[in-house]
């Protein structure tokens, strides 16, 4: 079995107190110091709310990225379930890994939402899911789930990809470790698309076959849990 790490379901509920606390503190704060520094606060009120606006506006923001399932938790209760049944799917599957393996769950990598991190000596691999239920299809060189776009989900998974590979050759001696980019269809048991533009496809009975068998790459056994420990304890604890 593989070693897994993050609780999605677990992480959006505290990760939304704390975001939800930080918002509140640094809008307050920000409010507080205008006034304080104004000389007649009653007649700069409206450029101080602008301001505070802003400032809430982008700690919003920044708390979607960051905990997008958290966000969904309050506002969209529907799709939250539905997504947090997707995550389950594909954690349970990832589990069936031999020990090998290191799985990461839903952690924020350097202002990178990551999904799921697979870390082992036979390739490095960074897993996201389809967010809707549509067949797959391409258009105007763009991948589609029937109509909705994937354009910020493959764009974001080859951001992670090359984030990885650069954080790994600044702190392992110029290590050159490129990961493989994933998309899995949680509600498909197969793909009839198996690559996109270098991100390989999969159904969900297909995951764990494609990272053992499809894909493979080897890695020091040394680095890949120097790597796992390193994304452990930097970004979960």
């Amino acid at each position: 079995m593989a070693y897994i790490e993050g609780n999605p379901e677990e992480k959006a509920g505290k990760t939304m107190l704390k975001h939800a606390g930080f918002i509140a503190i640094i809008t307050f704060m920000i409010m507080g110091l205008l006034v304080i520094g104004s000389d007649d606060w009653k007649a700069e009120l409206y450029k101080n709310l602008v301001i505070a606006g802003v400032v809430l506006f982008i700690s919003v923001i920044v708390s979607l990225k960051l905990n997008p399932l958290g966000w969904k938790r309050v506002f969209k209760k529907a799709e939250y379930e539905r997504l947090l049944r997707n995550e389950k799917l594909v954690i349970d599957e990832l589990s069936k890994l031999d020990d090998n393996y290191f799985v990461i769950n839903d952690f924020s990598f350097e202002l990178f939402h990551v999904e799921h991190l697979v870390v082992s000596d036979k390739g490095m691999f960074v897993v996201s899911k389809n967010p809707y239920a549509g067949e797959l299809n391409v258009a105007n060189g763009a991948l589609y789930s029937d109509d909705q776009s994937l354009e910020s989900v493959t764009s974001s998974l080859w951001r992670v990809c090359h984030l990885i590979n650069i954080i790994i050759r600044k702190g392992f001696n110029n290590l050159e470790i490129m990961p493989k980019p994933v998309l899995v269809l949680p509600q498909e048991s197969k793909s009839s698309m198996k690559d996109f533009e270098g991100i390989a496809i999969a159904g969900i009975d297909e995951l764990n076959g494609l990272i053992t068998n499809r894909i493979r790459f080897n890695i020091d056994r040394e680095h890949a849990e120097g790597f796992a420990v390193f994304i452990k304890q930097r970004y979960l604890n």
